[in-house]
């Protein structure tokens, strides 16, 4: 684990922002990335309460904070090929994309599902997941 690492938070309770953090764990290969429920101790401790009550996952990199779809985007470009060529839908308005953002976070919970509690890693990626 590298210092300074970006961190990805992600709604805790949320089941479509869990396969996102599977799909991200699955495919950083060089396992640049930690991970941590907004919710958690670490995101209380590194995101102020105004970061942590939009309603996106957030990617804290070095001292920039994105939010919505620049999270996305930031993330793909961080995965590298294949997926960093999905960066190449950065270059639409950020307010078309934060709307497309949008309107996926307002529906989540009814078509994916909430959960009570935050799910465990696999063993093997525990060390990449931050309280």
């Amino acid at each position: 684990m590298q210092e300074n690492a970006p961190i990805l938070f992600y709604d805790g309770h949320c089941n479509l922002c869990h396969k996102v953090v599977r799909f991200v764990v699955k495919r950083d290969k060089k396992k640049i990335f930690l991970l941590a429920p907004l919710q958690g101790e670490t995101a209380v401790q590194q995101l102020s309460e105004e970061v942590r009550s939009v309603d996106s996952v957030v990617l804290l990199a070095g001292n920039e904070v994105y939010l919505k779809s620049r999270a996305a985007f930031s993330v793909l470009k961080l995965l590298g090929l294949p997926w960093s060529v999905l960066n190449v839908f950065s270059i639409l308005p950020m307010s078309l994309t934060d709307k497309i953002y949008d309107a996926i976070a307002r529906r989540r919970y009814r078509i994916w599902g909430r959960r009570d509690v935050c799910e465990l890693p696999d063993v093997s990626d525990q060390s990449r997941f931050l309280p």
